[in-house]
């Protein structure tokens, strides 16, 4: 359990001894990632109905009690390739497909879309709850010679296609916050160093931009990227707060439009059913 859910209300709910009924998440852990999600009942459908059994694809709702992940698993004699995306929120499916797995959650926008279905914020979601409701599998079966891009491809569009969503990623001018020096370092980094409850420049910049729809941060400071300061986790969602903390150590936080990376995401039908546990082939 994350520790955020420790909080007083959570507490006070299950002194009493009763049951909450939250949410429990259960991995199975011999989960055989080599199996397909789905089997096909052949004996039961035409031969003429049946797909290609080299190309092949599915997509439903979340999975219970498996673990979460990637899988590639080759198939030597049947000649296939299989890619298995289990229980992942949209927008990772999308960062793993477009190379953009190290973008931030600042970084990444839904606009004219309900952020809740592809960001959980942590102030207003449990996250075993969120998962049941907006994460996904998608399962690729294609022949083992093919391309690399073209499993790429195939896999884009297949997302776009089930889920009613597309994706680009692209440099675009935003405003964003900028930690800049203020005056030349008069210190060692580790003369800054507290006894406990320390943080680097570097890792507030982190912090900044892990809550979606926030302002993206970077670090424009010439060499204290891992200058020790005292960490103070509240002033992290205090921005004027936080800057005046750090003038004392030479840096302070300005708003200015810089070209950054995005991951645009945009929800070209409404996703309803997707709640519903169904099984897409296509």
């Amino acid at each position: 359990t994350d520790t955020h859910y420790v909080t007083e209300k959570n507490i006070s709910t299950v002194l009493p001894g009763t049951m909450p009924g939250w949410p429990v998440k259960r991995d199975i852990s011999n989960f055989n990632t080599a199996a397909s999600f789905f089997k096909l009942n052949d004996d039961n459908i035409p031969y003429s109905s049946l797909p290609a059994a080299a190309m092949q694809s599915n997509f439903t709702a979340h999975m219970p009690d498996l673990p979460r992940g990637y899988y590639e698993r080759i198939d030597s004699s049947n000649g296939t390739i299989k890619i298995s995306m289990i229980n992942l929120p949209l927008v990772d499916m999308y960062r793993k497909l477009l190379h953009a797995k190290a973008l931030p959650a600042t970084h990444m926008m839904a606009p004219g879309a309900d952020a809740n279905e592809f960001f959980m914020d942590e102030d207003r979601h449990l996250k075993a709850g969120w998962e049941l409701q907006n994460t996904y599998c998608y399962e690729l079966l294609m022949p083992a010679g093919t391309s690399l891009q073209r499993m790429q491809e195939r896999m884009l569009a297949d997302i776009n296609f089930y889920s009613n969503t597309t994706a680009q990623v692209k440099d675009s001018m935003v405003n964003c916050l900028v930690i800049k020096d203020t005056m030349a370092i008069k210190d060692s980094c580790d003369s800054l160093v507290a006894a406990t409850d320390s943080i680097a420049v570097r890792n507030i910049v982190y912090q900044l931009n892990r809550r979606y729809g926030s302002m993206p941060a970077i670090d424009a400071t010439n060499g204290r990227a891992e200058m020790m300061l005292p960490f103070v986790p509240e002033l992290l969602t205090n921005i004027p707060q936080l800057n005046k903390f750090l003038l004392p150590y030479g840096l302070a936080i300005t708003t200015e439009p810089r070209k950054i990376t995005l991951l645009l995401l945009t929800q070209t039908a409404p996703r309803t059913f997707f709640h519903q546990p169904k099984l897409y082939l296509k």
